[in-house]
């Protein structure tokens, strides 16, 4: 141990030489929400493991000529923007000579249909070569006959040879249509989420500093329970007033609001965007429509480019009170600031106030009971 030891201690010494070589940087302001505001964030492992599927040579047998990675995960988890990233990425714009993006809609009954108003070539470069990437979006299941359908449609000739293929969708039985073993997605571990959200919330101020503001934001990303989603709305919410009064306050409706979901629908407000139809409930200031819940019956996400001239409702407003909605209206309740650029949106009404659950634990009716 003792050798161990001494071994490196002398290696310390050299790199000690070698980093006091180097100019000294001076202290700066902490800026790191900057950074992970305009770049995808804990999926790193998985960009390069579809890389490394999209770049390997190409084999003549196995799915009669196509390879197919399923990606698979709840939504709202980032299958989108990772498949996004990917497809930007040089390396794979080298190899691919079109990228073609297959929405949900594009698709009857196993006929891939090119809408023109869908934007699907992603990519186009024929210097790249003479195969092509297919990307399939799915919201759930589908056949395996339409499946096979899917596979005769694209070895047509209506775009040049399809090499390989992502699908993409929120069920677990599109793995059996992989060549591979299906990339699952989830939410961030607990500490990942957490560096994510503080840095979100505080912005330019060092959570260190702050020490009092720390500890409120880690019971908040706590009920945020790791959605990418809320993490920016949340965040946004904290980060534009940094007063312990205001974070405590939200903190305690937060803790109401995440209660009422459960009592009302049995799960937390982040398994809510497993399906984009439904009713859901969100939260709603308590100076408005006090007697009544605000419900979603649509959630769903466009591009940002065409919404950028039309007036819309910010959901953050709504939650602090800024804006009184509405009885029924669209909010615009986030809008990315990375690839692919989407706006999600959310279509509500008010709705008289719902009957609760029986209690299934007694923190629940504890909480209810402070917090009404």
């Amino acid at each position: 141990m003792l050798g161990h030891l001494e071994t490196i201690v002398s290696d310390t010494q050299e790199f000690v030489v070698l980093a006091s070589s180097y100019p000294r940087i001076t202290r700066q302001p902490y800026c790191s929400y900057v950074l992970l505001e305009n770049r995808m964030f804990g999926r790193h492992a998985e960009l390069e493991r579809v890389i490394k599927f999209l770049l390997e040579q190409h084999p003549l047998c196995g799915a009669k000529g196509i390879d197919v990675l399923p990606i698979i995960g709840p939504g709202r988890v980032g299958k989108s923007t990772l498949v996004e990233h990917v497809c930007r990425d040089e390396r794979v714009r080298k190899c691919f000579s079109t990228i073609v993006f297959y929405s949900p809609d594009s698709i009857d009954n196993g006929d891939m249909v090119l809408l023109p108003d869908t934007r699907a070539i992603k990519y186009r470069n024929p210097a790249s070569g003479e195969q092509s990437l297919a990307i399939i979006e799915l919201v759930d299941e589908m056949d395996d006959e339409t499946w096979r359908r899917i596979l005769h449609s694209l070895r047509g000739d209506h775009i040049t040879s399809v090499s390989k293929i992502i699908i993409t969708s929120r069920s677990r039985k599109i793995a059996t249509f992989g060549t591979t073993k299906a990339l699952q997605l989830d939410f961030l571990p607990k500490e990942a989420f957490w560096y994510l959200f503080k840095t979100v919330a505080f912005g330019s101020t060092n959570p260190e500093e702050e020490p009092k503001l720390a500890s409120i934001c880690m019971e908040i990303a706590d009920l945020v329970n790791g959605s990418f989603m809320e993490s920016n709305v949340v965040g946004s919410i904290l980060r534009s007033n940094l007063s312990a009064q205001f974070w405590y306050n939200f903190l305690k409706r937060l803790k109401y609001f995440t209660d009422r979901h459960f009592r009302l629908l049995g799960e937390h407000p982040r398994d809510s965007y497993k399906s984009n139809r439904g009713r859901t409930y969100i939260w709603m200031h308590k100076n408005y429509y006090g007697d009544g819940d605000a419900a979603t019956y649509n959630l769903y996400h466009a591009n940002s480019a065409g919404l950028n001239n039309l007036p819309m409702i910010r959901m953050s407003d709504m939650l602090i009170g800024n804006v009184k909605p509405q009885k029924k209206c669209e909010a615009l309740e986030w809008q990315s600031s990375i690839p692919p650029y989407y706006s999600y949106i959310v279509q509500y009404e008010i709705l008289a106030r719902q009957p609760l659950m029986l209690p299934k634990r007694k923190r629940s009716r504890a909480l209810l009971e402070e917090l009404v």
